[in-house]
């Protein structure tokens, strides 16, 4: 029989328990067991609400507006979303990578293509991992290789910052990046890609930019 101020394992486990049902959890262990695991389970609960919570009350993601006509030329202006007129930024400039298929751009990741004249659109939440993805770096390694280009993209529309990038709402091109490699004396430069390239940026209404690069 355990009394006041026992001070074995079982005892101390049950300080919490009311003392007129305190021997009944010590003869039956089982029922102690569920006991304590419910309430940790509502521990866990209540620590996951306040978590949503602590989410909620974050500060809301970056709005930026859309591209103009003035910064990509007057042959093309994507049409301007409507946005909020408070706590806005923009647009963000970033760059990303695109695979080139049928002198078109398109993502990467999940084989989109990027229309001309049509703004990306994506839908970026604090609770998903949607958007359209570019990165603040334009030496960022990416993990992608074969028939690609790199290019700054602006964008605009809910902006979700990372600590390497941006999801957006919406994007688009504003120039590509040609990186020939510099060519060996006494060799021509070549041109073939160069002028493949010059087509895609003409169909999208953007300029593009030639860096050189050593062998």
């Amino acid at each position: 029989m355990h009394k006041d101020g026992c001070t074995c394992a079982m005892c101390r486990a049950t300080q919490h328990v009311p003392s007129h049902r305190r021997e009944e959890f010590i003869q039956w262990p089982a029922a102690f067991d569920r006991m304590m695991e419910q309430d940790r389970a509502h521990q866990r609960q209540l620590a996951m609400i306040q978590q949503q919570q602590a989410m909620r009350t974050a500060q809301p993601p970056l709005v930026a507006p859309a591209l103009t006509r003035e910064m990509l030329g007057e042959r093309y202006a994507p049409p301007r979303p409507t946005l909020p007129t408070a706590d806005t930024m923009g647009p963000i400039r970033a760059w990303r990578l695109w695979e080139i298929e049928n002198e078109r751009l398109w993502s990467v990741s999940r084989r989109v293509e990027w229309k001309p004249g049509v703004p990306m659109q994506g839908a970026p939440g604090p609770y998903n991992d949607a958007g359209v993805y570019a990165v603040k770096d334009k030496a960022h390694k990416f993990a992608y290789s074969g028939d690609t280009v790199l290019g700054e993209v602006g964008l605009w529309g809910r902006v979700i910052e990372h600590a390497l990038g941006f999801r957006a709402e919406y994007a688009y091109p504003i120039q590509l990046v040609h990186r020939p490699p510099s060519p060996m004396p006494g060799f021509p430069r070549p041109t073939a890609a160069l002028r493949r390239l010059q087509v895609i940026a003409d169909a999208y209404g953007i300029p593009l930019t030639v860096e050189e690069t050593p062998c």
